[in-house]
């Protein structure tokens, strides 16, 4: 007999290859169906196919932030079903600083620990 669980789709996008590599490996152990890119050129390719929904997006946010902010919003509102997840090693008040209001939109600050990561992502899914 087959498996009938649903493991939810994360793309992952994060500049950081360590960093990348743990979470994804993070995801994957939780049950999570990932996939994971460098930069938001190569998410948007990944998004644009619309054979592979997601469920979330994980978006790290890197300097010049603002644009990195606004790639993340526009690569969620490609795949207008998935949530997003911004990430940074800024702090809401220093990105709020360099320009970058985050809003409605969620937050978690790197590092983080494993837990609170999948803590918010399973609040959001």
């Amino acid at each position: 007999m087959g498996d009938d669980r649903y493991n939810p789709h994360i793309l992952v996008v994060e500049n950081d290859e360590i960093y990348r590599r743990w979470l994804s490996f993070a995801l994957k152990q939780a049950g999570f169906d990932v996939e994971a890119c460098g930069n938001y050129e190569e998410a948007t390719k990944l998004v644009s196919d619309p054979q592979r929904p997601r469920d979330l997006m994980l978006l790290d946010l890197w300097p010049p932030y603002q644009s990195a902010y606004a790639s993340g919003r526009r690569l969620r509102d490609q795949d207008s079903k998935a949530k997003a997840l911004f990430m940074s090693v800024q702090t809401l008040d220093q990105l709020k600083l360099e320009g970058v209001d985050v809003g409605g939109d969620v937050f978690l600050q790197k590092p983080c620990r494993r837990q609170d990561l999948l803590r918010r992502l399973r609040e959001l899914l």
